[in-house]
């Protein structure tokens, strides 16, 4: 059931201990005794980190609460102003409706991994949601799945005006108000009917209509379907955070080429272990963006290229020649730090110059690249976080408890079983044993030819020919026998067959994990706000496996 690559596999103890040892070989700190490597780790933030606590806080609680955050998000910011606190962080890119389910389960594995460490570190140890607002692939933001009332998985998706420019951040997508209200309906025509689902429904409109962009709705989202664990939310594009960030932006900036030469040496060592980097590296990439027209416009690719009198210059990508030194550029991101953000090498340092990082809760595609990042850490004088892997989990509710049961399926072994669940189900239904039947039926036709036919072509050669053809014409009317035989049986078992296909659409949905299709919404408006504090009690590792959360 659960997704990711061979180094993720591997990250998190599925493989030979050879194996498994170096690829963990590749990260700062070992997550087979995490609590071990958090404590390690907030001896690193005490002397790396650097911000002004005071004024992060403040800016952070000043959005919470504009966002429509709980107390409950807004007294754990205040738990940062401790010199001694540290934060969990975990993240993901804004999408319609919260996006797949594993965005909850993110948001939950963060409040676990946060609690377990505030009671092993005896120190405030606070979660924290980073909406990745600046994304710029709409294709994947703009939409979400829902189970519907005929059992098939139906896509919502946001139609925007077509007129944004490529490039655009999802942060920076100008929500109007007629397609807002279109999603809406086919939200509430998607949904089971019930007063749960109107909550829900009332609960998107409400965030839908007061957000001005789609990563703000997905930011007011998040903050109130999390509102009861107490997660609050940073969004990097606001511009209290740009000015923060700043500072980091400027230390990417300055270590850009040795960044480059640690992510290509990433790169060989993953390719040394017989496995494939997950970042594809361009030559001279500054691995930073900017916006040349402001944060509402484009983000491009800064490029490091050969400027005057041999000087390194920078440019956007796509220029054949430089538009800053690199003093030049510096004086920019200070001028306008508004104008820059993180690629997904650096988002990563410049997350953790924001906030005191003491373990990140990933996802097996961030575990694939982040085993790329140790030296680009290192680059800027930083070591990495605690990489957390994220709980991972399919939910099973109780119409597939009960389907589960009457098929005598385990959940653990689909979809794999599903295969022989399904010729079971047929083979059950064969009450006259149709292939013994129709073995003996053809034994009976050759018996029965076996001696006429040499008998026949000794009489005369076009008889044998003729006798042969005959017997060839029985069988093709045996096997259409058989088949309409089979065809009964199939029509018999068509109760468990459809039982079968129910459960791989609820449980192995799209040919994937559940939790990469399911939108989280669609859980909350069937169980209610409380689901998400459920998805807490899911345990957050080690060992690092797939859970089957069963719901009542």
């Amino acid at each position: 059931m659960t997704a990711g690559g061979p180094l993720y596999q591997l990250y998190v103890g599925n493989g030979e201990v050879a194996d498994v040892a170096a690829v963990r070989a590749l990260f700062t700190h070992d997550p087979a005794d995490p609590v071990a490597a958090a404590r390690a780790r907030a001896e690193a933030v005490a002397v790396e980190y650097t911000q002004d606590r005071a004024r992060l806080v403040d800016a952070l609680t000043r959005y919470n609460m504009r966002i429509g955050a709980s107390p409950a998000a807004i007294a754990a910011l205040e738990r940062l102003r401790d010199p001694r606190a540290l934060a969990v962080v975990t993240g993901q890119q804004a999408g319609l409706f919260t996006g797949p389910l594993y965005t909850l389960l993110k948001a939950a594995g963060a409040v676990a991994v946060a609690r377990r460490l505030e009671t092993e570190l005896a120190r405030p140890v606070v979660p924290i949601f980073w909406a990745a607002t600046e994304d710029h692939d709409l294709n994947e933001a703009d939409h979400a799945w829902f189970l519907n009332g005929r059992e098939q998985w139906q896509q919502i998706r946001y139609g925007t005006s077509g007129r944004e420019p490529l490039g655009i951040s999802v942060g920076a997508v100008e929500l109007a108000a007629a397609q807002v209200e279109l999603v809406l309906r086919q939200l509430g025509e998607v949904l089971p009917p019930g007063p749960v689902a109107t909550e829900a429904i009332a609960l998107a409109r409400a965030t839908g209509r007061v957000s001005i962009t789609l990563g703000e709705w997905f930011c007011r989202l998040i903050a109130k379907l999390c509102g009861g664990i107490g997660l609050p939310v940073i969004d990097p594009m606001q511009a209290e955070m740009r000015l923060l960030a700043g500072p980091g932006v400027r230390d990417v900036l300055r270590a850009s080429r040795q960044i480059g030469a640690a992510l290509a040496d990433g790169a060989r060592q993953i390719s040394k272990l017989g496995l494939s980097p997950q970042l594809e590296i361009n030559a001279g990439d500054a691995n930073l963006f900017c916006y040349p027209d402001g944060p509402a416009g484009p983000r491009v690719a800064l490029v490091s290229m050969a400027g005057g009198a041999g000087e390194i210059g920078f440019g956007l990508r796509g220029d054949a020649e430089p538009r800053w030194t690199a003093d030049e550029l510096t004086a920019a991101v200070t001028a306008t730090p508004e104008r820059f953000s993180g690629n997904v090498v650096s988002r990563p340092i410049l997350q953790d110059s924001l906030l005191p990082t003491v373990a990140y809760v990933a996802g097996p595609g961030e575990i694939g690249y982040y085993g790329m990042l140790c030296g680009c850490y290192a680059a800027v004088g930083r070591t990495m976080p605690v990489i957390w892997p994220r709980p991972s989990a399919t939910i099973i509710e109780p119409v597939t408890a009960r389907l589960l049961r009457r098929r005598r399926l385990d959940a653990p072994q689909l979809p794999s079983s599903l295969a022989a669940a399904r010729t079971e189900a047929i083979q059950a239904a064969d009450a006259i044993g149709i292939d013994e039947l129709f073995g003996r039926l053809r034994a009976a036709v050759d018996g029965a030819y076996a001696p006429a036919l040499p008998s026949l072509a000794d009489f005369d050669e076009v008889l044998g020919r003729l006798a042969a053809q005959n017997q060839a014409r029985v069988h093709r009317e045996i096997a259409w026998l058989e088949r309409k035989s089979w065809q009964v049986a199939r029509q018999r078992s068509a109760e468990a067959l459809g039982q079968l296909d129910r459960l791989q659409t609820r449980l192995w949905p799209r040919h994937g994990p559940q939790e990469r299709t399911a939108c989280g919404l669609g859980l909350v408006a069937t169980y209610g706000l409380g689901i998400v504090a459920d998805l807490v009690a899911i345990d957050p590792g080690p060992p690092y496996v797939h859970h089957f959360a069963y719901l009542g």
